[in-house]
Order: C-alpha cells, then sequence, then structure tokens
C-alpha cells in the first residue's frame, strides 16, 4: 500500500461519516478511533498518532489531520501538535506567556500563544 494509496483510503473513510485513522505500528496497519487519539504530532517529517497505549506512524500530514478534523474536539495546539481538547486533564501558565496542559497519559503538551484564542474557544473559557 503507497502513501497514496493509504491517504485516498483515510480521506475516503472521513467523507463516508468514519471516524477511524489508519496508523501503522510494527508493520501491521491499524484503524484507530479518533475518541482514542490524545494527539497527533510530527517528528523528524513523521507524523505520529498518540494513544493512551501505543504510538502509531501515520502518512498524513499534520495540516491534513487539522482539515480532516474540523469541527470536532481536536485543535492546533503548536506547529508540530494536533491536540483532543477532551484528553485533558488539567491546563496552567508558563513565563513565557504559553500554556501547559496535562493530558490523560500524563505527558505535559505546551499550547502555542498562536493557539490560544482557539483553545479557550472550544473549552468556552
Amino acid at each position: 500500500m503507497t502513501e497514496e494509496i493509504e491517504m485516498v483510503v483515510a480521506q475516503l473513510r472521513l467523507l463516508g461519516k468514519s471516524k477511524n485513522v489508519t496508523g501503522y505500528y510494527n508493520g501491521e496497519i491499524y484503524f484507530l478511533d479518533y475518541k482514542d487519539v490524545i494527539y497527533f504530532d510530527t517528528t523528524d517529517r513523521k507524523t505520529f498518532i498518540y494513544t493512551a497505549d501505543k504510538i502509531y506512524e501515520t502518512s498524513l500530514k499534520l495540516y491534513q489531520l487539522e482539515e480532516m478534523l474540523k469541527g470536532t474536539s481536536f485543535m492546533r495546539a503548536s506547529k508540530n501538535m494536533v491536540l483532543n481538547i477532551k484528553k485533558i486533564s488539567s491546563i496552567g501558565h508558563t513565563f513565557r506567556g504559553k500554556m501547559i496542559a496535562t493530558l490523560e497519559n500524563g505527558e505535559k503538551a505546551e499550547i502555542s500563544r498562536n493557539y490560544l484564542p482557539l483553545l479557550k474557544e472550544k473549552l468556552g473559557i
């Protein structure tokens, strides 16, 4: 399965009201429900899907995921992350004007100043 075919399959699933994203783990393809995704992250030109128990890789880019997830609980949190706000346990401030979200899995996610208005809007604060 080529990257192009996977992208087409992912887009068709979303068009068909599917709530899945395709991820790779140990050479196998998994269909993950969006509600199980904590966040998407890009490192070294690769995009990863973080769930409570595993990290999967996907060929989709963050901008594609962001577009596909419009109107959901996902939002761009930084240049390298799209975050599921339903997976946030708490939020605090940093000295540099950013916010730090503690996620369900215990990880900390920095939310850039550029995306704070969107976060506040999504959280209703």
